[in-house]
């Protein structure tokens, strides 16, 4: 089961990482939003990514770690659908950020029940190991990902947050 979790974190992180590096340039070159503004978006999903483990866990230790771990990629995936829509329709920079704070609050369930799953199944002597597996899942996704992104970039961005969207399905 690890190297599923492994392979989930790589697809989830790797969902992500597409869009990520490239967000400032759609939002400053193509959207025409001052740097100034277009700055905002990494504190906003930054507090998102603070604020979302304090309500994460109690939906992990109330719905179990599994559920959890299925249904916030399918969420992410709608929100990641939502910001394709509004990239389609030049919405505001205030949507955006509302659905980049949602992307990051949602990233952090996925976390947190991958955490507590690896903890439940794994012996301690065991979990360097396994937490290990699951870092390279990460670095994975963070490595290919980004490289994907470069290659999408001459697509409409609406397209590229599509893309991670059904990635995240």
């Amino acid at each position: 089961f690890l190297n599923l979790l492994a392979a989930a974190w790589c697809v989830n992180v790797l969902a992500f990482s597409i869009v990520y590096p490239f967000l400032p340039i759609y939002l400053h070159k193509i959207r025409g939003f001052p740097m100034s503004t277009v700055g905002l978006m990494f504190p906003i999903m930054g507090a998102a990514r603070i604020i979302a483990p304090l309500v994460a866990g109690w939906f992990v230790d109330r719905f179990g770690r599994r559920g959890v771990l299925w249904v916030s990629p399918l969420v992410r995936s709608v929100i990641f659908l939502g910001l394709a829509w509004m990239a389609a329709v030049a919405a505001p920079f205030w949507a955006f950020a509302i659905g980049l704070f949602l992307n990051g609050f949602m990233g952090q369930f996925f976390q947190n029940a991958s955490d507590a799953y690896v903890s439940d199944i794994t012996p301690t002597q065991l979990r360097p190991d396994a937490y290990s597996r699951i870092r390279v899942g990460l670095n994975l996704g963070w490595m290919i990902g980004p490289a994907i992104g470069a290659f999408l970039a001459r697509t409409p961005f609406s397209l590229i947050f599509a893309f991670t969207g059904v990635l995240c399905l």
